[in-house]
């Protein structure tokens, strides 16, 4: 009997073994699924946070392209509302007047005092760095505005230099074909900027 057990032992012990592996075959190979759909699950989760920052990093720079496309409209309607100004209080006679104020003229009754003169001197000193003024930041916005702004805004600026070179000294009377064209050149840069 001996042998007889030994071998049912032996018997028993190969069951035990083959249904162990079996066993542990299968937890082995189901362990493996859940890791795999762990790492799976991680690298999609990546994915998708990457895809959401990307899409949150264009987000914001469309959103910061279109805050300054609306500042810059701003300041351009701020420049040309005091170009405006300036242009409509120019003093007229100021060349006139400087020069009886540099050789100390004082002219009689009818004429231009010296008082006169002088204060026509501040006034064209003071026309004069406005309009340097306008001409340093007009400058600078059209730089600003030929990176953001479409070839066919830009070009409209064309629209805006005949009378920012001196059509309103020349005839005062353009005032209102300035206010067109400029309200139609704001409209054009505020509907890009708002598009």
């Amino acid at each position: 009997m001996d042998q007889v057990s030994s071998y049912i032992l032996d018997k028993i012990v190969v069951a035990l073994v083959v249904c162990g592996g079996y066993f542990l075959a299968s937890y082995v190979r189901e362990k493996g699924k859940n890791l795999a759909t762990k790492e799976d699950i991680d690298n999609i989760t990546k994915v998708t946070e990457a895809i959401k920052a990307e899409i949150s990093s264009d987000m914001w720079v469309k959103q910061r392209r279109r805050e300054l496309k609306l500042e810059a409209v701003n300041t351009m309607n701020r420049l040309l509302a005091t170009f405006l100004v300036a242009e409509l209080n120019r003093p007229r006679r100021a060349s006139k007047w400087e020069a009886h104020a540099h050789e100390e003229l004082a002219l009689g009754p009818g004429g231009v005092s010296r008082a006169m003169a002088e204060e026509a001197v501040e006034k064209w000193a003071e026309y004069e760095t406005i309009r340097t003024q306008f001409t340093i930041n007009w400058v600078a916005l059209r730089g600003m505005v030929s990176v953001l702004f479409s070839k066919d805004a830009n070009d409209s600026f064309s629209e805006l230099d005949k009378y920012l070179e001196g059509e309103l000294d020349k005839r005062p009377e353009a005032v209102p074909e300035f206010l067109q064209t400029r309200n139609k050149v704001l409209k054009m840069f505020l509907d890009e900027a708002c598009a």
